[in-house]
């Protein structure tokens, strides 16, 4: 599910941590999920820049997504493929992924970009004290 395809300079990660300051969070929370999500709207050209720097294909949306302390985001599935770049986390977060009806636990390291297939059913949890915060680069159907 997760296939790590780059790495991230420390430099770049901390422009992304000055972006997360920027935005404008909207909370989420619901029977399948409790999660604070920005779509980048005010920052797309700031983060689009970043963006062209890596080993991904064409994008269609940038996404921030944030699991504040104790937030979870509950087992589900999405359309299509896309990139997670972890830019701030905790080694209390943990992300599931259920392959085949095999389950797997995966942590995302800040300074990888990870390559997704959000087809498959995945979940996370923010069992730490601070925030797992993830740029999501959501993919054009090809």
């Amino acid at each position: 599910m997760y296939t790590e395809i780059g790495k991230v300079s420390e430099a770049t990660i901390a422009e992304l941590k000055t972006i997360l300051t920027e935005i404008s969070w909207e909370e989420h929370i619901s029977e399948v999920t409790d999660h604070h999500a920005a779509s980048c709207i005010d920052q797309v050209k700031s983060v689009a820049g970043i963006v062209e720097q890596w080993p991904v294909d064409t994008w269609a949306a940038l996404t921030f997504l944030r699991l504040t302390p104790g937030g979870k985001l509950y087992r589900h599935h999405d359309d299509g493929f896309g990139y997670h770049v972890p830019v701030e986390t905790n080694p209390a977060v943990v992300s599931l992924s259920f392959e085949n009806g095999v389950r797997k636990a995966h942590h995302l390291e800040v300074g990888k970009i990870y390559s997704v297939d959000r087809s498959i059913e995945h979940e996370s949890f923010n069992d730490g004290d601070t925030n797992r915060t993830h740029l999501i680069i959501l993919l054009r159907d090809q």
